[in-house]
């Protein structure tokens, strides 16, 4: 178990495997190497916390309606957090906001 008076060194050591595997980008791959290192970690009964933001299209100024169609199109073909970092879905609390432009 994490102890929190360790929090942040505890932090600063997923930070270093984050960095160590980010040609895989798989958050799960991080903590089964931490898990195995440390023995403290359970992956398979870790809950994920992601944020995510959403476009939201209006006619306010500023941009023209097909660079706001082109980037809207962009960003809705992007992986979302969830995909990009492998997470189990049944586990993940995925939380966001909506950016209107």
């Amino acid at each position: 178990m994490l102890d929190a008076n360790a929090l942040p060194n505890d932090v600063e050591r997923l930070k270093s495997l984050l960095l160590e595997h980010a040609a895989t980008a798989s958050a799960m791959r991080v903590l089964v190497v931490a898990a195995a290192r440390e023995g403290e970690l359970d992956p398979d009964a870790t809950s994920y916390f992601i944020s995510e933001t959403s476009l939201v299209r209006t006619r306010a100024p500023g941009m023209s309606g097909w660079r706001k169609a082109l980037y809207m199109t962009i960003a809705n073909n992007a992986a979302g957090s969830v995909e990009h970092f492998r997470l189990p879905h049944e586990r993940t609390a995925v939380m966001g906001r909506q950016i209107e432009f």
